[in-house]
Parts: C-alpha cells; sequence; structure tokens
C-alpha cells in the first residue's frame, strides 16, 4: 500500500469517493506483481465507506453489476480476460461517466488483445471531465523480499536467503510468497540460500509458463527451450543459434514468443524470462534428445562469447565492458607509487624514484614485462597500491585476480 499512498491519482479518487469530480485509474502489472491485493486495499479507504462498492471479475461469467448515480467505487479485476460484452459495457460507462464515479481497472499489459488498449481498438472515447491515470506496479526490490522474508521466517531468515530468493523470483511478490510458504514449512533453524534452491518452482508458476509455451505453435517453441537452457537473457542472435533455426523463421518465432508472453525483453534487444526461475520449469518438459542438442548448441554459442570477450572479436561481457572493477583492474598508465613519506626517497633498496617504467603485454595476458634496469610496476586487485623492483624477477607480477593471495604486500 505504500506505493499507492505515494500515487498522485489517490487524493483525486478520495475527492470523487466524496462524490466530487470523477476518475479513472489504469493499475497496470504482469502476472503475480499484485493487482488483485491493490484493489482489495483500495476497498478498505476510509471514504470507501459512504460509496456504492461495485466489484467485478471479467471472464468468470458474472451477473452484471447495475450502475448509476451517486458515489461508486467500480473495482474491475482481469480486464485482460473480458469478454466482448463485457468490454462494451465498460466503455459504456466511461464514456458516460457520472460525478462521484470512481474506477478503477486492473489488467495484465503482456495479455491484452491490443498492446496499449485494455478496452481494445478503437480507444476509449473518455470524456473530458473523466480523470485518467495509469499506475504501473513493480517487482520488489532486494531489501522488500528481505523484509518479507523475516515476517515469514522469523529468526531463520538470513542474508543470503533473501538475495537468493529475490535472484531467483525475479522480484515478484507472488513467487516470493509461494517460496516463502514452501521454506516456512522446512525443517532447521536457519534458511539458506541452499534451501531456496531446494524449494524448487512454485505451481502457480510453473503452470503460468508451460501454458503460455503450449500456447505456441510447434515451430515457435524452441526459442522458448533455447531460452530456458541458455537461464539467462540473451540476444536475438544467440537464442536462434541455440533454437537451430534460420534467421526469417526464428524472427517470427520470436515474435510469437513475446506477443504470447512466453518470453520478455528483460532489457534492450536481451529476451529471456522475466522471472528466471521460470526457466527451470520450462527445461524439465523439453524432450531428452532435444534438450541434449539444445545444451550443445549452447555450449559453442557460449564459447564464441568467452572468445569474443576475451579476444576482442565479439560483445565483452558487461563486467568487462563496465571495467569489472570487483575482481580485477583494467590497463592503464603507470601512477607514480604513492608510498607514506617523501616520493623520491628509497624504501628499503626496493625502488627508487628515479628509475622509469616501461609497459607492455606478456603474451595474451595482463601483467608488466619484466625488463632490466627498468623497475616493473603493477598495482594489486587487494590493496590498490603499486609496487616496484629493480631486480627482475624478484616480485610476482600481480595478474587479474580478486587480491586473495596475490602475492603483494601493503606498503
Amino acid at each position: 500500500m505504500t506505493a499507492v499512498q505515494r500515487s498522485p491519482w489517490l487524493a483525486p479518487l478520495r475527492l470523487a469517493l466524496g462524490g466530487s469530480g470523477s476518475v479513472l485509474v489504469l493499475v497496470e502489472g504482469t502476472a503475480g506483481l499484485g493487482k488483485s491485493r491493490a484493489l482489495h486495499r483500495l476497498s478498505g479507504l476510509p471514504e470507501a465507506a459512504g460509496a456504492r462498492p461495485v466489484v467485478w471479475r471479467c471472464g468468470t461469467a458474472q451477473e452484471r453489476p447495475e450502475t448509476g448515480g451517486g458515489p461508486a467505487l467500480l473495482l474491475v479485476d482481469d480486464v485482460h480476460r473480458a469478454a466482448p460484452e463485457e468490454t462494451e459495457w465498460l466503455r459504456g460507462v466511461l464514456e458516460r461517466p457520472w460525478e462521484g464515479l470512481a474506477a478503477v481497472l486492473a489488467y495484465r499489459p503482456e495479455e491484452l488483445g491490443t498492446r496499449g488498449l485494455p478496452l481494445g481498438a478503437p480507444a476509449v472515447s473518455y470524456p473530458p471531465a473523466l480523470a485518467v491515470f495509469r499506475h504501473r506496479l513493480r517487482v520488489w526490490s532486494v531489501d522488500r523480499v528481505r523484509r518479507a522474508a523475516s515476517e515469514a521466517l522469523g529468526e531463520r531468515a538470513t542474508p543470503e536467503a533473501a538475495a537468493r530468493l529475490h535472484a531467483c523470483s525475479g522480484g515478484v511478490p507472488q513467487v516470493v510468497a509461494d517460496l516463502l510458504g514452501t521454506l516456512r514449512a522446512g525443517p532447521g533453524s536457519r534458511c539458506t540460500a541452499a534451501d531456496v534452491d531446494a524449494a524448487g518452482v512454485p505451481v502457480r508458476l510453473a503452470e503460468l509458463v508451460l501454458s503460455r509455451t503450449d500456447a505456441l505453435a510447434p515451430a515457435d517453441r524452441p526459442v522458448v527451450w533455447a531460452a530456458a537452457v541458455l537461464g539467462e537473457p540473451a540476444a536475438r542472435d544467440e537464442l536462434l543459434s541455440v533454437a537451430g533455426t534460420d534467421p526469417a523463421r526464428g524472427r517470427a518465432a520470436l515474435l510469437a514468443a513475446l506477443a504470447r508472453a512466453a518470453l520478455s525483453e528483460v532489457s534492450q534487444g536481451r529476451y529471456g524470462f522475466s522471472v528466471p526461475l521460470a526457466a527451470t520449469a520450462v527445461l524439465e518438459r523439453v524432450p531428452g534428445p532435444v534438450r541434449e542438442e539444445l545444451h550443445g548448441r549452447a555450449a559453442r554459442v557460449l564459447a564464441r562469447r568467452a572468445a569474443g570477450a576475451v579476444g576482442g572479436g565479439g560483445p565483452a561481457p558487461r563486467g568487462h565492458a563496465a571495467g569489472a572493477r570487483a575482481g580485477s583492474r583494467r590497463w592503464r598508465r603507470p601512477r607514480w607509487p604513492r608510498w607514506r613519506g617523501a616520493t623520491t626517497r628509497r624504501r628499503s633498496g626496493s625502488w627508487s624514484g628515479r628509475w622509469r617504467c616501461r609497459r607492455s603485454r606478456r603474451g595474451s595476458g595482463p601483467g608488466w614485462r619484466r625488463c632490466w634496469p627498468a623497475a616493473r610496476w603493477s598495482d594489486c586487485a587487494r590493496t590498490g597500491r603499486w609496487r616496484c623492483s629493480p631486480r627482475p624477477f624478484a616480485i610476482p607480477v600481480c595478474r587479474w585476480t580478486s587480491g586473495a593471495n596475490c602475492g603483494w604486500t601493503s606498503a
């Protein structure tokens, strides 16, 4: 409810429930983000006590509720499943609103018949007096998942378990709740990341992703299987290579998977599952021989990706492109060694500020080439300090390492 309390549409909705004006709120969120819960909490507003509640769930063959004048709170869930007659009824209500109408419509954007139009095409002709807002639900952050784990597990919750919960659920609240329900029933005094992995795929998530995959044509499913084998968002060319399809057929299959919400564009140009745990559910249903072929093609794709990252022949992983500060250091011009005290004094006979350093590469690996009489300088990934030696082969070179046991000592 915290996100709702900060929403700009809450004040107009309260006014409408008090009989002043009319408002429409479109609550948008993918599966499991808590749309139904948000509607339920809105029905508990103090201003809603004096208004006529109208609750409707589309696609359930309910008797159509009566609408009329006076303050009314219209809560409509699952608009993406609305039948044509239900859509026409909602259109009529919103095109001819009355004073005191507060309408809230919730839907899944990935399952709309016409993307971006909750009630289909053509767009609804909203009157000027109707205030229209859109509220997009977001996934939970790590801190929010940690709070939910503490509430459900108490002292059994650990930071690593909360981090693993967020990683495998993608922060989707319903998936987090289902996993916590399984962990709550488990034994042990502490819940670890291994316990989260052993919890498996929640039934609700597995049935959703498998039903969306099964809705695809048989020729389009290998793209979804390829995403499950890779287990992480990948570029289109990589998906099609693992799926074993030609570019034209693979493009059509990827478009079909996106239209059916079997896959999603997780980031720009990279496609996969918005909930990483969904890949496990799909992979378990792939026939064995097909899975072996997918794994073989995936190994070749990942090998090419790694070779391109090292040799510069292809796109580098994002960690390398960003500099990979944690765990490695990029090549750069050597700084003057900065130790405490004067920079030109000799320190235990190990270096002199008068010597210059020459940089070169040792084969294909990082490090400073040892040369005589020039000194050898490099920085330590653990301490970030510089070390110089006038004696060749005297001190080991600190290579791209996390700093543990790297052979450098603090100066």
